[in-house]
């Protein structure tokens, strides 16, 4: 399915299977590009589409490294619950010797 969008004054079509999803990607990168250009004077759209492109990467890439360490904490307080109730399901060695 073709969806057309306006991406910082020029107009795109794109194919894909959601086109409210390709909509609120071509949002999302030209409220990023208004904003970049709104910061700086006097720049081409190329640079502008350029320091895009790197605010939306860091944006994803500090997402991704949050989710590893979510994950990470996650998996290490499931390894400590998993200990415990391992130790509160084992007998002790009193126990086992009555």
């Amino acid at each position: 399915m073709n969806t057309q969008v306006e991406i910082f004054g020029a107009h795109y079509t794109f194919q894909g299977q959601d086109p409210d999803h390709v909509r609120r990607l071509a949002d999302h990168v030209n409220r990023t590009m208004a904003e970049t250009a709104k910061s700086i004077r006097n720049v081409t759209t190329t640079k502008v589409a350029v320091l895009a492109a790197m605010n939306i990467a860091d944006e994803l890439l500090t997402l991704r490294d949050s989710t590893e360490r979510s994950d990470n904490a996650t998996s290490q307080r499931l390894d400590n619950l998993l200990a415990s109730s391992r130790s509160l399901a084992s007998p002790s060695t009193d126990e086992a010797n009555d």
